[in-house]
Parts: C-alpha cells; sequence; structure tokens
C-alpha cells in the first residue's frame, strides 16, 4: 500500500475503501505552460476508491490518489485536484469541495455533516401536474385569487405570462392543489416542480404551502437560472417573495437553505465574484429552538466557503412580498451602506 495513513483516514470518515491499482506508483511528467512550470501524471498509480457523499452513489466511485493532497516538490502545488468522482463529476463542478475534502478528512470534522449510508441510488423526480389549472389572465377581476393578489400590490398580467402562475381549479385527492395559486418552478428551462399557495380565507384549515409530491425543495432554489446571471443575489424564503424581489432573486422554499443549495450557490459566485444578500424573513416562528437567528445561521452557513455575504434584517411583522420592489430596494442599500457592502447589479459574463 503505497498511503498506508490516507487509508486508515478515509475508512474512519467513509467505512468502506477499496483499492484499485493497488501498490503501483504515480509517473510524472514536468511541462512548461505559459512560461510556468506545471506536472502531469503520465502512469495513474494507486488509488482509493470510497462513496460520494455529494452524489449520493453507492459503488465507491469517489477515487482518491495516494499523493492526494501532499505537496508538489517541484512546482509547490497542493495536489488537492488528485481526487475525482467517477459518477457525476461532482468536484469538477463545485472546485470549492476539494478543500472541503481536505479540512474534514485531516482535521476530524465530519465529512459534509451529512450521515453516509448504503440505499439505492439517487433517482432524479418525476414531474407531478396539480391538475387543472387556469391561467390568472382568465379568471374574472372579482375571483378571490385575482383580488388576494391585487391587494399585495401584485400585477398580474407579469405574474401569468412572465412566471406562468394559475389558478388550481381541481385537482386529485392525494396531489391536494385544488384552490391554490400554483407557482411553478423552473431548472434550465424546464418545469420540475410547482408550489401551490393558499387563500388567506382557507388558511385556518389548510397548510399555507403545499409542494409538488416528491419536488426537494432542499435541491432547488426557485429562478436560480435568471438570478445567477447578476453580480448580486438575493436569497429569500418563498416564491412570492422572490417575484417582489426581482430577477436577481432566489427562494429557498423554507426558512433556511441547505447544504446542496449552499455548493450551488457558492460554486457560482465564486467564479463570478457574486455579492451574496440573505433577506429571510425576519420574524422567528414560535418552533424554532435555535439560539441563533436563522439569518444569521444561513450567513454562517456560506461563509464557511465564501466570503462575500451580508446579512439584511427587514423590519418585524414584514417579508419581501410585504413590501413595494421601491421599499425593499431603499432598506437593502440603506443595509449595504452600514456594512460597508457595495452592490452591483450588472451581469456577469457567465450565461
Amino acid at each position: 500500500m503505497q498511503n498506508e495513513i490516507l487509508f486508515r483516514q478515509l475508512q474512519h470518515k467513509f467505512g468502506t475503501v477499496l483499492l484499485a491499482n493497488a501498490g503501483v506508483a504515480n509517473e510524472w511528467r514536468t511541462t512548461t505552460r505559459n512560461g510556468k512550470l506545471t506536472r502531469e501524471i503520465v502512469v495513474h498509480g494507486e488509488q482509493l476508491r470510497v462513496a460520494c457523499p455529494w452524489c449520493g452513489e453507492t459503488r465507491n466511485r469517489l477515487y482518491f490518489n495516494y499523493e492526494w493532497a501532499t505537496v508538489d516538490p517541484i512546482t509547490g502545488d497542493n495536489r488537492l485536484w488528485l481526487v475525482r468522482c467517477m459518477n457525476e463529476d461532482c468536484l469538477q463542478t463545485y472546485p470549492h469541495r476539494r478543500g472541503i475534502m481536505f479540512s474534514e478528512i485531516l482535521f476530524g470534522k465530519p465529512v459534509l455533516r451529512q450521515n453516509i449510508r448504503p440505499g439505492i441510488q439517487r433517482q432524479p423526480g418525476v414531474y407531478v401536474s396539480p391538475g387543472a389549472t387556469v391561467p390568472l389572465t382568465d379568471l374574472d377581476p372579482t375571483h378571490p385569487a385575482i383580488q388576494y393578489l391585487a391587494d399585495r400590490n401584485f400585477c398580474v398580467k407579469t405574474l401569468s405570462l412572465v412566471y406562468k402562475v394559475s389558478w388550481c381549479e381541481s385537482s386529485p385527492r392525494e396531489i391536494g392543489a385544488q384552490n391554490r395559486i400554483i407557482i411553478p418552478a423552473f431548472s434550465d428551462g424546464k418545469e420540475v416542480g410547482w408550489s401551490g399557495r393558499i387563500l388567506p380565507s382557507d388558511s385556518v384549515t389548510k397548510a399555507k404551502y403545499r409542494h409538488m409530491p416528491g419536488f426537494q425543495t432542499s435541491r432547488h432554489l426557485y429562478n436560480f437560472d435568471t438570478a445567477k446571471r447578476y453580480k448580486t443575489v438575493i436569497i429569500v424564503e418563498g416564491m412570492l417573495d422572490c417575484i417582489r424581489v426581482g430577477p436577481p432573486a432566489v427562494a429557498v422554499l423554507g426558512r433556511s437553505i441547505s447544504t446542496h443549495n449552499v455548493d450551488r450557490l457558492v460554486s457560482v459566485a465564486s467564479r463570478n465574484d457574486i455579492q451574496i444578500v440573505v433577506a429571510l424573513d425576519p420574524d422567528i416562528s414560535k418552533t424554532d429552538k435555535q439560539s441563533r437567528h436563522h439569518i444569521e445561521v444561513a450567513v454562517s452557513k456560506i461563509k464557511h466557503h465564501y466570503s462575500k455575504v451580508m446579512p439584511l434584517y427587514l423590519t418585524s411583522g414584514s417579508d419581501p412580498a410585504s413590501l413595494t420592489r421601491q421599499e425593499f430596494r431603499r432598506l437593502l442599500y440603506e443595509s449595504a451602506a452600514a456594512q460597508n457592502v457595495t452592490l452591483d447589479f450588472s451581469l456577469t459574463k457567465e450565461r
């Protein structure tokens, strides 16, 4: 075995560790590119294989080269790149995870702070229709949904034509979307889910929101396709909050942001030097038992991997959807000035 210490560290973190090319040493070649020395492997030596914690595969397809995280004697490179997921190429898509691997494997923190457990390999979700829906523009102006949205200063025509919001007339009982405002969620231009908002008159007897069955909200950022093009991205809770704030906003569809969504945001933000703003609803839920405010928790979670993030605390009793876009922008700029943060809403080079 070429690196018994790394083998034991991986075994401690992941349990099962398999070997490929056992006992074989790497063969390196030194070249010069643009006047700079670079190193590449000609013959790949021993590889240590474990189950990847990010994509959920169970066939031990995360490969660590035995010289991973060692210093190259010629270039001084730390060789963190000598690890690769052969299942979904997770570390190529999210390169900052290599640094997380180094910290958490060598210094004893839980890998990705979640359990690695055997099971069926993750499968993509299947879209489920909410039922029979009607575009908002086809509803009578006196319809309760139109009146509710108008009272909250939303443009019904924009909601219908731009955001494809509709009203559910009928729905199977197991879906439960009837008499709800249906807001679809898109990813790469494809509808992948929806959220149904109940009207205030029915909120006493029914849950405020109903998501599509099987829709993994922890793995989706509403409006991310559009927001990631801006040099400032604003994180809010709900879809209506996101629509009110505008194109640079993303909704986490809850009071917290998942590790998966932190990875997605940080990966894009680090490539394009994006400023992140956390503007979750300010009021604390009665069932929230955290010692820290949920906005502070979200900022800390992102700051663990990326420094350009600031909190925005709105006044108690309000949320982005309860304000006008102009009021929200005023509070945003006032908070940024107080924290010496410069906001830039121009487009990035990435499309």
